[in-house]
């Protein structure tokens, strides 16, 4: 599964602006990625964006990881942007 499907996936049910703003991004930044068809993350971008959806780092940029996703504790999250609520 490739990062932009398991985005596009965890985008189902967020509004993304909410989720560009979340994750310390310009507010139609995640939009834009999910529209690309190939994405090129940088790794600040990609670790909001995990730290946001509250998922695995690892998990999210592994094409070979499939869904569901890796899950990951508050405690365990780098200081960043706060996830947002379903």
């Amino acid at each position: 599964m490739t990062t932009q499907e398991k985005l596009k996936r965890l985008a189902q049910l967020h509004n993304k602006r909410a989720v560009s703003i979340a994750a310390g991004l310009a507010p139609n930044t995640f939009h834009g990625i999910l529209r690309k068809n190939r994405v090129n993350l940088s790794a600040r971008t990609a670790a909001a964006l995990a730290r946001t959806f509250g998922v695995d780092l690892t998990w999210l940029l592994d094409e070979r990881a499939g869904w569901p996703p890796r899950r990951v504790e508050t405690g365990d999250r780098d200081r960043g942007p706060e996830p947002i609520a379903a």
